[in-house]
């Protein structure tokens, strides 16, 4: 990742998580997230894996005073930062806890979003069967995963060999900003999802 200076930092920043969401490419990506999720005043969003709590201004606002948004990490640091943020918004909290066993209710949020999460849990058929089960009747669930196949590395030697996709993590889950879900795990717990960047999931029971 670049600096502010242009340099080539030759370690992942502290803050990458932070600057990234900052980015043109970071806002627009997670706006389209937040506009397919259709989420609206009064809501109850649910944000797995809120790192250190770059989309949690975003939901506070489209729940307005009325709604509540609730992060969760599994990173002791990440929610400490959430945590920080979050006192900004007294519609937010933010826990430090597992996704693959959720501390919440049956059938009690009206959105759930991960986004960058799946690929890095170690069972997604649990995490996405958690999502279901306190998903209400009439919500949306956004699985935003990246398609590692379509990566372009900007590398000073430009023949240096790329990555293929044998050597890519399984892609089971949509391309960032499709706002669709993971297909076959989706399915398989009852979260079916669309296939084009304006489609939106059907919803969970």
């Amino acid at each position: 990742m670049l600096d502010r200076m242009g340099t080539l930092e030759t370690e992942r920043p502290a803050d990458y998580l932070a600057r990234l969401a900052a980015s043109d490419l970071g806002r627009a990506y997670k706006a389209l997230v937040v506009d397919e999720m259709d989420v609206a005043a009064g809501h109850h969003v649910l944000d797995l894996g809120c790192g250190p709590g770059a989309d949690l201004a975003a939901f506070a606002a489209a729940v307005g005073p009325e709604g509540r948004v609730m992060g969760l990490d599994s990173d002791p640091d990440a929610v400490r930062e959430a945590e920080h943020l979050a006192t900004a918004w007294p519609q937010v909290t933010v826990e430090h806890g597992d996704v693959h066993s959720l501390r919440l209710p049956d059938h009690s949020v009206h959105r759930v979003h991960t986004d960058r999460v799946l690929q890095h849990v170690e069972d997604p058929d649990v995490a996405v069967g958690e999502v279901a089960r306190v998903l209400a009747p009439s919500g949306l669930a956004c699985f935003a995963e990246p398609d590692w196949d379509t990566l372009v590395i900007d590398h000073p030697r430009p023949r240096s060999p790329r990555p293929t996709a044998a050597s890519s993590p399984t892609r089971w889950c949509a391309t960032p900003g499709s706002a669709v879900g993971c297909r076959p795990c989706a399915s398989a717990t009852g979260c079916v999802s669309g296939g084009s960047s304006r489609s939106r999931p059907s919803s969970a029971t």
